[in-house]
């Protein structure tokens, strides 16, 4: 990279040391900054170099990368305080300070691995490190990590006489050649690394699975506006049978797209991708618009009155705007069941406001899958839910655990001292529906009884209505005995 004349680095060498020793507002700090800077200057045509003595130019990192040899490993530092030097001195005495602990940091790394190391400035408070040969990656991080934490926090000594001192703290990213395919890869890749860099940890070395999950989660956050814009959004209704007629009441409405990079991907990937972009609003009023729409559209001519479950998120119901258009313009004329997401804890402050915004509409609320997230006794009584939907997770295997079914049988007893029915969803198995059939359940759901279908199931299975009715006529047959 060339070397400068030792005129111009015994120069810059001592008038950097006054810099440092001296008060920011002594006459000497003027004079040295101002000839430090021409010598700077001089000094960055000359050898090509940044402006701090022993780090070369972002320009010369490009072509250091751009070359035929293949660079071992590449550390990129962030240094986290140096943008608050220029608040506190401004950008000329800043420039300095910060150029001191730089050739400090410099120093430290470089006598830690005992190696002369290529160090370029890739931004204000950026540093890119390239490794020569002979290292191996668990030595540098196990080196960079001891420099990082002996000079983190690093108090500058110029600002000893400052109420308020600068506090260094430096970040490492670290990535090595069978990473990447070429140099500008591995810096695009120990650039990623540093960014993963928290509190506790301060040196990451680069993992291409994280690195993977990372580009699919942007890939899915730019997919998402116009998916919205497209409304590529459609219903498929799952039955909801009552277990003591065997006739199907309900249709919970579970969205689909047909959007080509989330078509094959389970709906909760859409769903976590528009929570990540702060669209999920947006995208579950579609879903529930949409939802609406179809639905209304489906049960014309139809004798009977099956209600509409849709799952609506605590938090979209507290938006204002929404509920007042769904409640004005949607919810005419047809029974619903509002699903409230029970792992959310807003889901217990939100049942009287849909009572409220809802005045008038033939509503009733249900807790979805009761039993995993915020739930508890006080919670039932307090939100006051028409129905419970028993969560898959209790539901599975239950026939297998008698565990699962005295959790059950709890839950079905407080649930009818409360007045509140229960809906076992997720229901897979025969075994899972015998034993649940057997426990009591008011409503039953599940791929055991019918699929979700973008059409309107207008019966279940003639041997499960068989069933139902049959065991339904020895309960009240047991029943009555017991009256008497």
């Amino acid at each position: 990279m060339g070397m400068k004349p030792f005129f111009f680095s015994l120069t810059q060498e001592v008038l950097l040391l006054a810099c440092l020793v001296a008060s920011g507002d002594h006459p000497v700090v003027v004079v040295g900054l101002t000839l430090l800077g021409i010598f700077m200057l001089v000094s960055f045509f000359l050898g090509r170099k940044d402006a701090i003595k022993g780090f070369a130019s972002k320009d010369q990192l490009d072509k250091r990368l751009r070359s035929s040899t293949n660079v071992p490993a590449v550390v990129f530092l962030q240094i986290e305080g140096a943008h608050h030097l220029t608040v506190k001195y401004g950008p000329t005495v800043s420039a300095t300070l910060y150029g001191g602990f730089l050739q400090v940091l410099k120093r430290h790394i470089e006598k830690d691995l005992r190696t002369p190391l290529e160090f370029f400035r890739f931004a204000d408070d950026e540093v890119v490190v390239v490794l020569p040969f002979g290292i191996d990656s668990e030595t540098l991080v196990e080196h960079l990590a001891f420099s990082i934490k002996d000079l983190s926090p690093f108090e500058h000594p110029l600002t000893a006489h400052s109420a308020v001192p600068t506090v260094f703290q430096i970040n490492a990213g670290v990535a090595f050649s069978y990473s990447g395919e070429n140099n500008k890869e591995l810096l695009e890749f120990a650039h990623f690394a540093v960014l993963q860099c928290t509190g506790r940890k301060r040196v990451v070395a680069f993992d291409a699975s994280t690195y993977a999950n990372s580009q699919e989660l942007l890939k899915r956050l730019r997919e998402i506006p116009a998916l919205l814009k497209n409304r590529d959004i459609f219903t498929k209704f799952q039955p909801i049978v009552d277990t003591h007629t065997g006739a199907i009441v309900g249709y919970e409405a579970l969205s689909r797209t047909n959007h080509p990079y989330f078509k094959a991907k389970p709906i909760t990937s859409l769903l976590q991708a528009a929570s990540d972009g702060s669209l999920y609003w947006k995208l579950e009023k579609l879903m529930t618009l949409t939802a609406i729409e179809t639905f209304r559209e489906k049960v014309r001519g139809l004798r009977s009155s099956p209600r509409l479950f849709l799952n609506l998120a605590p938090s979209s119901i507290l938006e204002e705007i929404y509920s007042k258009e769904l409640a004005e313009k949607k919810f005419d004329g047809l029974p619903y069941v509002i699903e409230i997401v029970e792992r959310d804890p807003l889901f217990e402050s939100v049942t009287g406001l849909l009572y409220q915004t809802f005045r008038g509409v033939d509503l009733r609320i249900a807790i979805d899958d009761f039993g995993t997230g915020y739930s508890n006794h006080l919670a039932l009584i307090n939100s006051r839910p028409d129905i419970i939907k028993v969560a898959r997770e209790l539901i599975e295997g239950i026939h297998l655990s008698p565990q699962k079914q005295e959790v059950y049988k709890h839950l079905v007893a407080f649930a009818k001292a409360v007045g509140t029915k229960v809906l076992a969803e997720g229901i897979e198995t025969q075994e899972e529906f015998d034993i649940l059939l057997k426990l009591g359940m008011d409503y039953a759901q599940g791929y055991f009884l019918a699929r979700p279908c973008e059409e309107l199931a207008i019966s279940i299975s003639p041997d499960l209505v068989s069933q139902i009715k049959a065991h339904e006529t020895k309960v009240l047959a047991i029943k009555s005995l017991c009256e008497d």
